[in-house]
Order: structure tokens, then C-alpha cells, then sequence
């Protein structure tokens, strides 16, 4: 295992910082299914019309909420990961030793990576509620984990990138989530931007 990997995840494991990580993702994940799951019942109970389609649509909307989570929570992870250690004048002492920098680089991120899998697979008992309903594969659960993960390894490629150019964990921060934003941001608006094609 990566020596620094194997170090972040033994102090990690010394303290609160992931179950309380955890357990706030995963409550307002919970919170948001249930209230969306609620006013979809109430709906049916005014109009007496049960839309299966508006079901369906909060496994699309927990989808959402959930990817927008873990892009923003990455680079919280990541931004510090190397301006910190110089912060805390370790990287010198570290750079010292047989661990290479590129020990250093996926070791940090590599273990920002392994929170994310713990925090993506924690989640699984509020995705499965759209299993009530229908209408969602393993298939379709599979491939949404998989762009969870993709998603998570570019933002958090990003936020190492801010850490290791800019030295204060402050600064890397701001710097890594606005490029975060402009990466999600971005292609949204030029897709609205697209003029029709007159046929």
C-alpha cells in the first residue's frame, strides 16, 4: 500500500472527521429523498392521479443532489492535501525520505478517493428507495456509481493540482472550487446557449 495512503488513512481512522462526513452526506441525501418522496404522495392524495413518472423522477433528482455533493466535497478534501503539509513545514521532512513525489500526489489522492467510495456505497439505502417503485436496472445504478467515481477522480485531480501549485490550503481552496464550478457551470450554459438549427 502507498506509504502516505497508509498513513492519511490511519489518522483518519483516529478521528471524527469521517463518520461526521459521512453522516451528514448521507443525512441530507435522506432528508432530500424523503421530502421529495412525501410531496409526491401528498400530490396523489390531492389530485387522486397517481404519475408514475413523477416517481421516477426522484431517483433522477437523488442522482443529482448526490453528484453535486460529492463534486463539492472533493476538492474540501483534496485543495489542502499538499499546500497543508508545507503549512505544517512537513513536506520538507517528508521530501527527505524514500517517498517520491508521486508517492506523495496518489497517495493524497488516492485516499481522498477511498473516502468518496465509503461515502458513495454508505448512500446505496437512499438510492435504493426508487427500488419501490420500478422502473431502475442494476444496470442503471452501476453506471451512475461508475460517473460518481469518474466525476470524484476529476475533481479531486483538481483540487491535488491547486494544492501542490499554490501554497496556502486557503487559496488552493477558493482556486479549486471555482474551477470546479466553471467544470460543471460551463458546459450547461453552452448547451442552453446553442442556437436551433432552422430546418
Amino acid at each position: 500500500m502507498n506509504p502516505i495512503c497508509s498513513r492519511e488513512t490511519r489518522v483518519a481512522s483516529r478521528s471524527l472527521r469521517l463518520p461526521a462526513i459521512i453522516t451528514v452526506f448521507n443525512s441530507i441525501l435522506a432528508l432530500v429523498a424523503l421530502l421529495s418522496m412525501y410531496l409526491n404522495v401528498a400530490q396523489v392524495k390531492m389530485t387522486a392521479e397517481l404519475q408514475y413518472g413523477s416517481f421516477l423522477e426522484l431517483y433522477g433528482f437523488v442522482a443529482v443532489i448526490e453528484f453535486l455533493m460529492l463534486v463539492f466535497l472533493m476538492p474540501a478534501l483534496t485543495a489542502g492535501a499538499i499546500s497543508g503539509e508545507r503549512e505544517r513545514q512537513t513536506l520538507d521532512i517528508m521530501m527527505t525520505t524514500k517517498v517520491t513525489r508521486w508517492d506523495i500526489v496518489s497517495g493524497k489522492l488516492t485516499y481522498s478517493l477511498m473516502v468518496m467510495f465509503l461515502v458513495i456505497i454508505s448512500s446505496f439505502p437512499v438510492l435504493a428507495l426508487v427500488f419501490v417503485y420500478g422502473g431502475i436496472s442494476w444496470l442503471d445504478l452501476g453506471l451512475l456509481i461508475l460517473c460518481y467515481i469518474t466525476s470524484a477522480l476529476l475533481a479531486g485531480g483538481i483540487g491535488i493540482c491547486c494544492s501542490a501549485i499554490f501554497r496556502r490550503s486557503t487559496v488552493s481552496t477558493v482556486i479549486a472550487y471555482g474551477m470546479t464550478a466553471l467544470m460543471l457551470i460551463g458546459p450547461m450554459r453552452l448547451t442552453y446557449l446553442q442556437i436551433p438549427l432552422q430546418g
